[in-house]
């Protein structure tokens, strides 16, 4: 409980009122209506999930960390059989779009993406890895998936499948990591 105490009181103490359409130029991280300036003695861990299409099976989250040492022995490409594992536990069959390394943010990362057919429904899991630097802030552990399209008993396959075909969700994924950026001043 005294740990807890200590990280809040920190928290607090560093919390500003901002507008929202006005870019600080502080370091800190953001949140509605606010920011939690400079620098914090513990770790920090942000996870955000975004319903794309309200009522349609389209998800895009974001999970950000300090990178540590450890994370530069578990790239993507050695986690890759377990994420095809995972797919051959689906019924209907995949194929990988894509594979390989990119830059996102000035950081070096894998992805892997996947189209999964299950009769009429066709979605696509896209995945990607920045294990980050532990030298700099600036370079956060950072894991990104776009999922688009899903089977489920509660909607019709034209509900369930992807609301883009692969030429739009590969264009989703790319516009979308290509608009990654270091906050100027972030760090």
């Amino acid at each position: 409980m005294d740990r807890a105490e200590e990280i809040y009181n920190d928290t607090i103490r560093r919390i500003k009122a901002r507008d929202n359409w006005t870019v600080p130029t502080e370091s800190g991280f953001c949140f509605d209506g606010g920011i939690v300036t400079g620098s914090s003695t513990y770790t920090e861990e942000v996870s955000q999930s975004f319903a794309l299409m309200p009522g349609r099976p389209a998800l895009l989250v974001i999970q950000m960390r300090d990178a540590v040492d450890s994370d530069q022995k578990e790239p993507l490409t050695k986690t890759l059989p377990q994420l095809r594992a995972q797919m051959d536990r689906m019924s209907g069959h995949y194929r990988i779009l894509r594979q390989g390394k990119r830059t996102v943010a000035g950081m070096d990362a894998e992805e892997v993406l996947f189209e999964l057919k299950e009769g009429d429904i066709t979605s696509y899991r896209f995945y990607l890895l920045a294990l980050g630097d532990p030298s700099t802030l600036a370079k956060p552990h950072t894991a990104i998936q776009l999922l688009l399209g899903a089977s489920s008993p509660d909607l019709k396959p034209e509900e369930a499948t992807s609301p883009v075909d692969e030429a739009g969700a590969l264009q989703t994924w790319d516009t979308f990591l290509n608009s990654l950026r270091l906050r100027p001043g972030a760090v």
